[in-house]
């Protein structure tokens, strides 16, 4: 299988849905990359305008199970630590935690958690 965009696995151009297709993993660990190489000044924007140029579009008939979304019901806020909790198999209450002091020590938590909330797929999508 080679290098493309993808059509089903698809937020903004597919990019990072193609890529995870191409590599069989999941596509939120891509888009993650892709998210905190922007953030961090890296050349992730400019990789991404460049793929995004030339792949071509494929629309294969992938599906993509993946237990990693945000639920729409036992959440709190926007089902992140839900989300985590399930697919690790651990008590929420530890992801919840470890969040909260991440976010009062490093500051960086609440920034995880909302990149986190925009990157990981809601249970009404995954249905769809």
């Amino acid at each position: 299988m080679e290098l493309h965009r993808s059509v089903k696995n698809k937020m903004i151009a597919g990019i990072c849905g193609g890529i995870a297709e191409t590599l069989n993993i999941y596509p939120l660990i891509v888009r993650l990359i892709f998210l905190i190489s922007i953030l961090l000044g890296l050349s992730g924007l400019f990789v991404y305008i460049i793929l995004w140029i030339i792949l071509p579009v494929r629309n294969y008939n992938i599906s993509f199970k993946s237990n990693f979304y945000r639920p729409l019901n036992d959440r709190l806020l926007g089902g992140v630590c839900m989300a985590i909790a399930r697919s690790i198999k651990i008590d929420v209450s530890i992801i919840r935690i470890l969040f909260i002091v991440t976010s009062l020590f490093f500051g960086s938590g609440f920034l995880i958690y909302l990149i986190l909330w925009i990157a990981v797929p809601s249970e009404s999508k995954i249905n769809d």
